[in-house]
């Protein structure tokens, strides 16, 4: 089934025919997903007609919300808004000879050699993964510091972009990636991440061991997960 009117507007979308019984008065409902496609959600025996019909009934909606869903261009101009750790900074930027990047107070002052975007694009980059390398080494130790009965062996860490996942893990190699785009959230949902995958190198699936594993280590981690839904895994 093709949708024109998503189409001209250039929005991805998935169809997802739902076979459990629908809510009273409930037969299509639409969402974004993480990796920013349009999901829309159907009963059986919804006709294409009635799909096209309510995709333009709410069409106003779904234009606001792909528009909060699109990745922002970054200029590191004079007050732009930086994430780090889950707090806002306003960016600040200097030409220098001496390249780096400085946090004070609620400013982020980045010198470059030069005021183009790619070179202070670049310091950033370079900045950003050491602050990767370090905090999340330091968090994994903790995390594993909590599972040490249960595992013997440190687990190596990967750091990695990703558009809509925040990690995963490769139990057999005894391998955790993350995504960079972390560094970005507070410190208490990086390290949740980081429990969610230690306690998938016990329990590889989404089985009941694991889940009474990762509460009784995470016990808010519903909450944790719900904070975590509000950040950009693709944000930079």
């Amino acid at each position: 089934m093709q949708l024109l009117l998503l189409k001209n507007l250039g929005i991805d979308y998935v169809l997802k025919p739902s076979k459990a019984q629908p809510k009273k008065g409930l037969r299509i409902a639409v969402s974004f997903l993480r990796n920013g496609k349009l999901s829309i959600r159907y009963s059986k025996g919804i006709k294409p007609e009635e799909i096209e019909a309510f995709i333009a009934k709410n069409l106003v909606w779904i234009k606001t919300a792909h528009q909060k869903q699109l990745k922002p261009v970054r200029l590191f101009v004079q007050g732009e808004d930086y994430l780090y750790l889950g707090k806002s900074y306003a960016l600040m930027p200097y030409v220098s000879r001496h390249e780096t990047v400085i946090i004070n107070g609620g400013q982020m002052h980045l010198y470059a050699k030069n005021a183009s975007v790619e070179a202070k694009k670049k310091v950033v980059e370079v900045w950003k993964t050491k602050q990767c390398e370090m905090v999340f080494q330091e968090l994994l130790y903790q995390g594993f510091q909590r599972l040490q009965k249960k595992m013997t062996q440190f687990p190596q860490l990967q750091i990695k972009n990703y558009k809509s996942r925040w990690g995963c893990c490769y139990p057999q190699k005894n391998l955790i990636i993350l995504n960079r785009a972390l560094i970005h959230v507070p410190i208490e949902l990086i390290l949740y991440v980081i429990m969610h995958e230690l306690v998938h190198l016990l329990y590889p699936n989404h089985s009941a061991e694991f889940h009474n594993m990762l509460a009784s280590l995470v016990p808010d981690e519903r909450a944790k997960k719900r904070q975590l839904s509000q950040f950009r895994p693709d944000y930079q």
